[in-house]
């Protein structure tokens, strides 16, 4: 195949993808947008766990690993994301 053939096909499969994202716009705007939300409220309180669990299993292996500068980067991350993600429900919430 050559590169013709493969900016062609990638002309069409583009085009494919714009009228189905389009579609998707046209019908399905309203619920996307919420899944979107949802998405990121979970993805913000899911960051905020994984570093929190992930900073907890740490130093029950060794109790010396709370003095160092990654179990203080992780306690940052966990308070940030939570505070971000308090944050922004509050702001959904204030916005009806």
């Amino acid at each position: 195949m050559t590169a013709k053939w493969v900016i062609f096909i990638s002309l069409f499969v583009c085009l494919l993808v714009t009228f189905f994202y389009i579609f998707l716009m046209h019908y399905c705007a309203f619920w996307l947008s919420w899944i979107s939300v949802g998405l990121i409220q979970a993805m913000l309180v899911a960051i905020g766990y994984f570093a929190f669990d992930y900073r907890r299993d740490q130093i029950a292996l060794d109790e010396a690993y709370e003095e160092e500068s990654m179990a203080t980067w992780l306690r940052w991350i966990t308070w940030a994301s939570w505070i971000a993600a308090g944050i922004y429900y509050l702001v959904i919430i204030c916005s009806f």
